[in-house]
């Protein structure tokens, strides 16, 4: 018995079941942020480019068991609307799949405590808009404003855009948010609202 106790904390885990647990860490800080009416945005994109980065492998049966749960994620505001019960069934859904993901992509920025002992919120962590580049500052805006900017929310209730809706989200895009030159370098010819739909999906009642 002396013997396994002096052993076991020789054994480290997996690069796999690592990432697996990170991964929890990410869902579960997700979770305790709904408990307390905190969006955690920056959590939210990090588990929205996770999604992506197993849609991308999609040709491995373990992921394709669970190709409706990914389609959701991406292509509609399940990531937005999640509530614990949610929140939890992703988790262990997904956790999984992680080890699918190209190693370049996995990236985690997660500060744990073995004890909670106290919890502060503080918004310019969980709200932080100084992002490293153009694609996150962008990506971020659009799924924050989704229910406040017009033209935004009609892309996600899939309702027809007007000129003044197409000229509004142009200038959000190459005005407010970056230049039009910096959009093509990164996102090519796409059309804005196919663009914004790609980022935010249909509401779910729209999709059914």
């Amino acid at each position: 018995m002396l013997v396994k106790e002096e052993l076991v904390p020789l054994f480290l885990p997996e690069d796999d079941e690592i990432n697996a647990i990170r991964f929890d860490a990410l869902m579960y800080g997700l979770e305790l942020a709904h408990l307390f009416g905190k969006k955690y945005s920056k959590a939210k994109s990090d588990l929205y480019k996770k999604i992506k980065g197993i849609a991308g492998v999609a040709n491995i049966p373990e992921i394709q068991i669970q190709s409706e749960l990914i389609n959701q994620l991406l292509n509609t505001d399940l990531i937005d609307r999640a509530s614990i019960e949610d929140l939890e069934m992703i988790r262990i859904n997904i956790r999984n799949l992680i080890k699918y993901i190209p190693k370049k992509m996995i990236q985690y920025e997660t500060n744990l405590n073995d004890d909670i002992l106290s919890i502060d919120w503080h918004e310019s962590n969980l709200e932080n808009d100084d992002f490293n580049n153009y694609r996150e500052k962008i990506e971020h805006y659009i799924r924050e404003h989704q229910q406040d900017a017009e033209a935004i929310n009609k892309l996600k209730m899939n309702t027809p855009l007007s000129k003044d809706d197409v000229s509004r989200l142009e200038d959000i895009i190459w005005h407010d948010l970056g230049t039009k030159e910096q959009y093509y370098a990164e996102y090519g010819e796409k059309p804005l609202g196919e663009f914004v739909r790609e980022i935010i999906g249909l509401d779910m009642n729209v999709a059914k």
